[in-house]
């Protein structure tokens, strides 16, 4: 049952409203009807997007800090009984760092692609590899080795995360970091046949290394 209710909107909006009418011959309580409703829809699918964000972002939260004490430890336990040097230890700690925070803003870069922000995904892109570059470059002229270049590596990945993060916040969803069971097993359920697809090319692509 519909019920008459009182609204004040500001007169260019109201303008808006009017020339609309005009165009889709609707009276102005119709055409602002029809907005409210579909405005109510885009609030409704924008709050399921966020929530979404939130809980993924969330559970790579987990599993990201999950590796790197996972890798903190087997490092340390080569390095114990001198099975890697310090380099190369110092070379797979940065590595598997630069990893989790690329690892950390796979999501926030496919929020920019969902949303067909081509160019804010391609400038954060072209300035986390050029941070790489350059910073890569200035070690290797002053002589140092490849422990400082993974370093740059993950300045690089931390950079990239942050500046993905400030974009999607600012201009798509402002999620936090949701921590819950019941939807991490919805997500890891969901995402289990990508996961096995994945599994197998890498196999097959391996099957004669």
């Amino acid at each position: 049952m519909e019920q008459p209710i009182g609204i004040r909107l500001p007169k260019e909006i109201l303008d808006k409203i009017k020339s609309l009418g005009k165009k889709q011959m609707e009276d102005r309580s119709t055409i602002i009807r029809k907005l409210v409703i579909k405005g109510y829809a885009q609030t409704l699918k924008e709050q399921a997007a966020e929530e979404y964000i939130s809980s993924i972002m969330g559970l790579r939260a987990v599993l990201s800090l999950g590796m790197l004490l996972a890798a903190a430890a087997l490092i340390s336990f080569l390095a114990a009984n001198s099975r890697i040097t310090s380099q190369t230890a110092g070379v797979m700690g940065l590595t598997v760092l630069a990893t989790t925070l690329s690892f950390m803003a796979e999501p926030l870069r496919a929020v920019l692609l969902a949303y067909e922000k081509h160019n804010y995904y391609s400038a954060i892109l072209i300035i986390e590899r050029l941070t790489f570059l350059a910073f890569a470059l200035t070690m290797l002229l002053t002589g140092h080795g490849i422990l400082m270049v993974m370093l740059g590596f993950a300045i690089s990945a931390a950079a990239a995360l942050i500046i993905n993060a400030a974009v999607v916040w600012k201009k798509f969803s402002r999620f936090t970091l949701k921590f819950g069971l019941t939807k991490w097993k919805h997500l890891l359920i969901s995402g289990l046949p990508f996961w096995l697809s994945a599994l197998l090319m890498t196999a097959y692509y391996r099957i004669d290394t």
